[in-house]
């Protein structure tokens, strides 16, 4: 009976001994570890529209050469021989390709994805506006290279605008800011300056067949000098007809002024007129006499006065060439030279017309992105409830569009949210316009008129300010960048 007892207490022993190793075991036991799935930080550049991101322009040079690119519109990028290491800091050789997009107004800016609000830490925030931004990479083999530490790249940026106020930033890409540089001040496209005088030197004198601005006093003289060298085959008609080719008109006026030609004096009655003011030539003038007082530069007052009359009229002329010297040359062979001479002009006209008439410079000691701005003022903004109406159903999964400002300048883009409409800073700007893009590319605006209505005055008023926004959809699928530069740019 004794052992039984005894046998029994070391069973219950045992089955405490095990009880508590089990939860011993239990409690240093280390539990499943449930992973948290992180949420992918959104892309810094978000283009709205992946069809339409402006491409690269791209060249090709030797590295230990450097490069020289000048562009159409007046851009000039320079880089030293030399300049290009891997990623590990080793020196290049060989072939490499830069590339290059620029961006000048608002479309570009929002079509870029490239964010443009800006803040130092220090106060200094806000929208920026811009007077030109770049992205500039260079590649080997298809791969990314930097500069060397102790390199930098001189860019010469066209640019629309020469106000000054505007600084020079570079978009950090890694802390997702833009970092101040320096200040940024325009300089003259000097290309276009002298591009300019060139084109003036080659711009036809005057227009053939010569439009109703030309002239001659007397037609007479016009017979005489036509037919000098075969008097006796005067023919009125033929006569009639070459002055028609060459498109010269004529008075039926008299003078007996002489005036300066090439160092020589000349017959006024002999010379090709072209009038200059605004004055017309009046109906009375047949018969009438002329007289040519100087201003300088080919330029005369001719003063009418009617035969036997006290009163006369001043008309700004120029003179243009001798009558013979026209008549030295048939109809059309003066419309062929013309031609040519138009085309020259026409071709250096239109290379003239893709240069800016500005450039601002930096030297870049990183490839990248970078923007001449000027921080928006916007302490004139009404806060408002904004309430903005697109006539369209949107899928519960989706949220509101989001809605964007564009400045009168059209060199802006502030883009609003929908958890920032309750307080909506709307800034008084008779050309501003609101714009959001919809599902399906389509486009809706508050158009500048409708914004130039807006009683801004009764706003600041109100104790609790509210406006209701009819978006129009305007553009029903968006295919092109011209569609939207023609429905949101002036």
């Amino acid at each position: 009976m004794g052992n039984l007892k005894i046998n029994h207490a070391k069973a219950w022993a045992g089955i405490l001994c095990l009880f508590i190793t089990v939860l011993f075991m239990n409690c240093n036991t280390t539990p499943d570890v449930v992973e948290v799935e992180t949420i992918p930080e959104k892309p810094l550049i978000q283009p709205p529209i992946q069809e339409l991101i402006s491409e690269f322009e791209e060249k090709e040079f030797t590295i230990e050469k450097g490069l020289t690119w000048n562009f159409k519109n007046g851009t000039r990028i320079k880089i030293p021989a030399n300049a290009l290491v891997d990623e590990n800091g080793n020196s290049l050789k060989g072939k490499a390709t830069l590339k290059f997009r620029d961006y000048h107004d608002a479309v570009d800016v929002f079509l870029s994805g490239i964010p443009m609000g800006y803040n130092d830490g220090k106060g200094e925030k806000g929208n920026m506006e811009t007077a030109g931004m770049f992205e500039m990479r260079a590649e080997v083999n298809g791969k990314n290279v930097a500069l060397k530490n102790d390199v930098t790249v001189d860019v010469r940026l066209a640019s629309h605008v020469g106000d000054k106020g505007y600084n020079s930033y570079y978009l950090n890409e890694e802390a997702r800011q833009w970092e101040y540089l320096a200040e940024n001040k325009a300089q003259k496209n000097t290309r276009k300056v002298n591009l300019k005088k060139q084109v003036e030197e080659l711009r036809p004198e005057m227009v053939f067949p010569l439009d109703r601005k030309y002239f001659a006093l007397d037609y007479r003289v016009l017979l005489d000098e036509y037919f000098s060298h075969k008097r006796k085959q005067f023919n009125d008609d033929l006569m009639q007809q070459k002055l028609k080719e060459y498109g010269l008109a004529w008075l039926d006026a008299d003078s007996r002024d002489g005036v300066e030609y090439n160092g020589k004096k000349m017959p006024a009655a002999l010379m090709v007129w072209k009038k200059i003011s605004k004055e017309k030539i009046p109906s009375w003038v047949k018969n009438s006499k002329c007289t040519f007082l100087p201003k300088g530069n080919n330029q005369y007052i001719m003063r009418i006065e009617p035969q036997g009359k006290s009163y006369t009229t001043d008309v700004v002329v120029e003179m243009v060439m001798p009558v013979n010297y026209l008549f030295k040359l048939p109809p059309e062979e003066w419309a062929n030279n013309y031609q040519v001479a138009f085309a020259k002009f026409k071709k250096e006209e239109n290379r003239m017309a893709l240069l800016s008439d500005f450039t601002r410079s930096l030297e870049a000691n990183s490839f990248g992105i970078y923007n001449y701005d000027r921080i928006m003022k916007e302490d004139e903004a009404v806060l408002l409830a904004a309430n903005f109406d697109f006539k369209e159903k949107f899928d519960e999964t989706i949220s509101q569009p989001d809605v964007y400002y564009i400045p009168g300048s059209e060199r802006a883009l502030v883009k609003y949210p929908q958890y920032q409409w309750k307080e909506f800073p709307l800034m008084p700007d008779e050309k501003g316009l609101l714009f959001s893009l919809l599902p399906g590319n389509k486009l809706a605006i508050y158009s500048n008129k409708k914004y130039a209505k807006i009683d801004f005055q009764k706003l600041r008023n109100h104790t609790t300010p509210s406006h209701h926004f009819d978006m129009v959809t305007i553009v029903e699928n968006i295919t092109s960048v011209k569609d939207i530069k023609n429905a949101l740019l002036n």
